[in-house]
This record gives C-alpha cells, sequence and structure tokens, in this order.
C-alpha cells in the first residue's frame, strides 16, 4: 500500500471518529433525531407503577418488552399512548405527554380483574343494611313469630344472632349502620304512627334510644350538633356540656338526618328531596359551602377534604379546602350509589343493572371508565377498605342475594 493510500486511509477514519464520536456521546446523553423536524432531540423519562404489578407495557402499539414497576428512558417528545396489560385483568391506557429532559410519571395505575362477580349467599334479601366499608351486613330472618336480625362478617362469613323482636311489636322496620360507629346497628321499628330507634352492639346488647340517632350527632363529648326549629326557622346548632346552644346556620326546612364529616365541617341529607348541606362550622359569614341535589356521599379516603356525590346522572367531587366543585362524569341512567377504591384514584358508581368505576386522573383529556358487572338488578354496593373486594346485594340471573367481586 502506497504512503497516500495510508493517509487517505488515515485521513478516512479520523473523519469518521471526529463525526462519530459527537454523536455517541450525545445518543448516550440521550438525545435523538427528530425524523419530522431532522433536528436532535433531547430525550424524556416515564416511570410506571401499577397495581398489580409486572403487567406488560406498549407504547404507541410497540411492545416495549418491559413490565411495571420500571423506568423507561429515551422516550421522544410528544404525546404517546401508553397502554398497561395483565392476564385476567381489564386493560389500561393514556396518551401521556413526555417533555424534553423530563420525568414523566404513571404512579399506581389501576387494573382491575375482569372476573366474574359470584354467589356468596343465598338470600333474597328483604331487610337488609350492608355496612359501607363492606365489612359486613346485616339482615332480618323470620323464625315463627319473631324477626331475627343477624349480622354476618363478610371476610370470615361469620354470622352472629343479634336481636330477636315479636312480629307483634312493628308493622315495618329498617336496618342501617351508625355511620359514625360502624359496629352499632340501628334499628327503625313503626308501629301505627310510633316510630322506635333501637342501638344494637355487636355483642348483642341493645337499649332504646330518646331521640332521633340522625337528627343527633355527638361530634365528642364536650359537644352535640343537632337539627331543630328555632325562632320559626331550621337551624344547625351545636350544644356544649352546660347546654348552651350556638347557632351554627340557618338551613332551608327539610328532613336532615347527619353524615360523616372531617373536623370543622358538617353534612347533612335530606333523603325526602335527596340534597345535601355541606356547612363550615367555624362561624364563619357564609356557613353553608355547598347546597345541591345527592343521592349518595363518600369522603375520600386519601384526602379528607374531597367530597365525592352522586346526583341522578352526575359524579362530582367537592373540594371543601379550595371550594371547587369538580364534574367527574355525566351518565344516561340514575346512579344508585358511589364509594371510593380505597387508593383514592378511582371511585365506583352503579346503576340498576351496572357497577363500575372511573379513574381520576384525566392527562389526555381522557378518564379510562370500566363496567366490572353486570346484573339484572343491583340494590347497593359497598368496597372494602382494603381495595381487594366489592360486595353487592342484587339478582343475577338465578341468583339472588349477595356476590362478591374480586378488585
Amino acid at each position: 500500500m502506497t504512503k497516500t493510500a495510508r493517509k487517505l486511509i488515515f485521513l478516512l477514519f479520523l473523519g469518521l471518529f471526529l463525526i462519530s464520536a459527537p454523536l455517541v456521546v450525545l445518543y448516550t446523553a440521550g438525545y435523538r433525531l427528530n425524523p419530522q423536524r431532522l433536528t436532535l432531540v433531547k430525550t424524556g423519562v416515564l416511570t410506571i407503577s401499577s397495581e398489580p404489578k409486572n403487567s406488560n407495557i406498549t407504547i404507541d402499539g410497540i411492545n416495549t418488552n418491559q413490565k411495571t414497576n420500571t423506568v423507561l428512558k429515551n422516550i421522544m417528545p410528544g404525546e404517546h399512548l401508553v397502554r398497561l396489560e395483565k392476564e385476567g385483568y381489564w386493560p389500561w391506557e393514556k396518551k401521556i405527554e413526555i417533555k424534553e429532559n423530563e420525568t414523566a410519571f404513571i404512579q399506581k395505575a389501576e387494573l382491575f380483574s375482569s372476573s366474574e362477580p359470584t354467589l356468596k349467599t343465598s338470600n333474597d334479601y328483604s331487610i337488609y343494611a350492608l355496612d359501607q366499608t363492606g365489612e359486613k351486613i346485616a339482615f332480618a330472618e323470620s323464625s315463627e313469630g319473631w324477626l331475627e336480625i343477624w349480622s354476618r362478617t363478610l371476610s370470615s362469613d361469620e354470622k352472629k344472632l343479634l336481636l330477636r323482636l315479636p312480629k307483634s311489636d312493628f308493622d315495618e322496620i329498617v336496618l342501617s349502620w351508625s355511620l359514625f360507629d360502624n359496629t352499632v346497628l340501628i334499628v327503625k321499628e313503626t308501629k301505627k304512627s310510633t316510630v322506635t330507634w333501637r342501638s344494637v352492639q355487636s355483642d348483642g346488647q341493645n337499649k332504646i334510644l330518646s331521640d332521633n340517632p340522625f337528627l343527633v350527632w355527638e361530634r365528642d363529648a364536650n359537644q352535640l350538633l343537632l337539627v331543630d326549629e328555632y325562632q320559626k326557622q331550621t337551624r344547625l346548632a351545636r350544644r356544649d356540656q352546660l347546654g348552651q346552644e350556638e347557632t351554627l346556620a340557618v338551613i332551608p326546612p327539610g328532613q336532615y338526618e347527619f353524615l360523616p364529616a372531617p373536623p370543622s365541617f358538617v353534612l347533612l341529607q335530606d333523603r325526602a328531596r335527596n340534597k345535601i348541606l355541606l356547612i363550615d362550622d367555624r362561624g364563619v359569614d357564609q356557613p353553608i359551602l355547598l347546597n345541591t341535589d345527592a343521592i349518595s356521599t363518600a369522603w375520600n379516603p386519601q384526602n379528607e377534604k374531597q367530597l365525592l356525590y352522586a346526583s341522578d346522572f352526575e359524579l362530582h367531587i367537592f373540594d371543601a379546602g379550595n371550594l371547587s366543585n369538580e364534574l367527574l362524569t355525566r351518565v344516561s341512567t340514575p346512579i344508585i350509589g358511589a364509594a371510593w377504591h380505597a387508593s383514592g384514584a378511582d371511585v365506583f358508581y352503579a346503576d340498576s343493572k351496572n357497577l363500575s368505576v372511573t379513574e381520576l386522573d384525566s392527562r389526555g383529556n381522557q378518564r379510562q371508565t370500566w363496567t366490572l358487572a353486570t346484573f339484572d338488578k343491583i340494590e347497593t354496593f359497598a368496597p372494602t377498605n382494603d381495595g381487594q373486594m366489592v360486595y353487592l346485594v342484587g339478582t343475577r340471573g338465578i341468583d339472588i342475594g349477595l356476590f362478591e367481586k374480586g378488585l
């Protein structure tokens, strides 16, 4: 090989090195060629976690061969369709915007089980109360001249007799769990025009209550909240240990009952008109924060200021901290109930036939909604506090009773 040829080869390799070395450095640093603009752009990072873990990840229809939980690097800036899939679960997908030299997050995306509900207890519940925490159900059974009231723990299936009442003592009976102590069952007995209220403890001890338990709320040992008529107006009042009363708010006339609320707030519901009132009890000039239609309410287990409420056809979240009111979804069939998922990132709701769940994450201008179960008729439902199960009372095919659905 001549000296000139060797010199040309050397210059060629030197040129290739001088060109490729910066490209390798830029590539290693996360830069990629944008084919549309023919320019180098800095890529972004996507951190993904899901429940359950080990969900397969595809981006824009391309399998990444990665599973959650993981970090994906060197993603081109722009909007990408991220899809998570796992056998036995409904897929999760969302459009996520990736920005140059920034990290985007998908945190604990919930993949819900696609399993069918199973009948747990076959019983045509005509008188029952499903605990809203999904822990137990109370129900009544006839036994000769008696009505027996039972409690069943749903996780263990333990059954306990709480109370036996002579059928001659009442014309109608209604069961409900205390909203402030889920170990206490409230029994409303009606005979002609007389109403008797009874509280029943988990050990079967019971007592007749002197007042309607839904019209008073013993917030703590020092104060009692009540709704009454005062100077021809309906009011929310506070009574201290000495019997001194303070009017907290003048409210519209109605048949109210107290619902759970975080400190400094009072939540009232008028079931006759399907109305709720959220009241600030700290002595502010305008104590009524929310006055709206609602058939179901629940506080976010991860944010005590966020109130989920459902009207006939809409789901809303009212934030008592910043007084914002967000419409989650609008549906075409009447809603019978709504509840939070334990994560605080998803919301359940049901009409008379379908149990659905929708997410709060609205990135990509979309909230994914899944139909978890379809029934001939749903009476009520309650998800468990651990987010693993939801219980439903209803009819599905030839089965009538209490169903369980894994999440």
